[in-house]
């Protein structure tokens, strides 16, 4: 066989190779939706945990064993942190504001009343401890002081307070998955606090590389050779106290088997924590070796060092790759939007010293400003709002980040008017 021949055989197999990639690509995107970039795992034990909880209703009372009856209203599942379902809390001297706390869970395990039938607008507000402001009372949560405002000025709000303490952006993902879409919210508010990059149990990006990403043929083939191990089987009692230590005991006696409770947790954290701190400690020697590079002032030099210092809560969103590593989370928040026609909306609650700077210092929120305009999603910045509030000599804060009755206040007609202005 001559140069010609081989050449002619070789440049035949290379068109047929392309030709047959090419038809294999159309075929996908014919016949199978876009690869899926976030994985939202379904706790395997969601049905089992609401008739438990929903067999009696638990009624907890707190006071200086507040530690062992969190363990008992905050629920650990396989797919992250919840509310006991069905439960009334009575906090009692609340380490925060000394005040009384009376905080009712409804049959889906979310903050306030029971949620009857639509007849109005249904606004699901997905966060963190900021959110649930479990050291507020009902009242005086800004959740609940929005749906106040608008009753004021005859809009048929109902407000739904879906806040976990604790818990990240993936994990109010899940939490809108699991069991936010079942009561057809019109709006979801997202509430972004500044340490939501963490990790969340049951959330998974599984994204190719970006050379990958345009053909819809290669991340398939890429998602089906780097599959996921299963994870271990969970035994759902372990997750779950006797149901006669959680009726009516004062305080709460918790009958569970700890060691069986870590060792279940164990299994299904270790990988995660590995992966949290590595990841984390990377950014971090990134951020510190770009400050070295870079002619700082006083002030600066004190707010980086307070970075640098909470880099594994609130600093981390000051590297610009956990913008990348949350970015496809906003996108399946944004997917899920359009699927199910409600409107989501992104408010940013700033860390205290942010607000309390004399320099403006608000990467994350322009990070996050751009991600919203790039998801075409309605975006409110809390930084500068809160920053005049302080500069006005409100007090806002009983920590670094969570709120007084006034910050709450303020957050309330700052979002009321966001929400409002857009005609929802």
């Amino acid at each position: 066989m001559g140069t010609g021949s081989a050449l002619t055989n070789i440049s035949v197999m290379i068109g047929s190779a392309a030709a047959s990639l090419i038809l294999a690509e159309l075929a996908v995107r014919i016949f199978l939706p876009p690869p899926q970039t976030v994985v939202v795992e379904h706790a395997p034990d969601l049905e089992a945990r609401r008739t438990f909880e929903q067999s009696a209703r638990a009624v907890i009372r707190l006071n200086e064993k507040e530690e062992k009856g969190k363990r008992v209203f905050f629920v650990m599942t396989p797919t992250g942190r919840r509310l006991r379902a069905n439960a009334h809390v009575t906090i009692r001297h609340h380490w925060q504001t000394g005040e009384q706390i009376e905080i009712e869970t409804n049959n889906r395990g979310f903050r306030g009343p029971a949620i009857g039938p639509k007849t109005g607008k249904r606004l699901l507000f997905l966060g963190d401890s900021i959110t649930l402001a479990a050291y507020q009372r009902e009242e005086n949560t800004f959740v609940r002081r929005i749906e106040q405002l608008a009753h004021g000025d005859g809009r048929d709000w109902e407000t739904v307070n879906a806040g976990v303490a604790g818990t990240s952006l993936k994990n109010s993902l899940s939490i809108l998955v699991e069991t936010g879409l079942s009561i057809e919210p019109d709006v979801v508010v997202l509430g972004f606090y500044l340490n939501d990059f963490l990790y969340s149990c049951g959330v998974y990006v599984e994204q190719p590389p970006e050379w990958l990403e345009g053909s819809r043929l290669a991340s398939y083939i890429y998602k089906a050779l780097s599959a996921r191990q299963p994870e271990p089987e969970i035994d759902y009692a372990a997750f779950h106290p006797d149901q006669d230590a959680i009726n009516n005991l004062d305080p709460v006696k918790i009958k569970i088997d700890q060691q069986t409770y870590f060792d279940t947790l164990k299994a299904i954290k270790a990988d995660m924590y590995y992966a949290e701190h590595h990841r984390v400690s990377d950014w971090q020697e990134d951020f510190f070796a770009q400050l070295q590079q870079r002619p700082l002032d006083k002030e600066q030099r004190k707010f980086y060092q307070q970075v640098l210092d909470h880099f594994r809560d609130w600093g981390g969103t000051w590297s610009p790759h956990a913008w990348t590593y949350m970015r496809p989370v906003f996108e399946e928040l944004k997917k899920l939007s359009v699927a199910h026609g409600f409107k989501l909306l992104i408010v940013c609650y700033p860390v205290r010293p942010q607000v309390e700077a004399k320099a403006r210092f608000d990467y994350p929120q322009r990070h996050l400003e751009d991600v919203a305009k790039a998801l075409d999603v309605p975006f409110l910045d809390m930084l500068p709002i809160l920053a005049a509030a302080h500069d006005a000599g409100e007090d806002l804060f009983l920590d670094h980040c969570h709120h007084t009755a006034t910050g709450n206040r303020i957050i309330a007609e700052s979002v009321y008017r966001f929400i409002a202005n857009r005609q929802l």
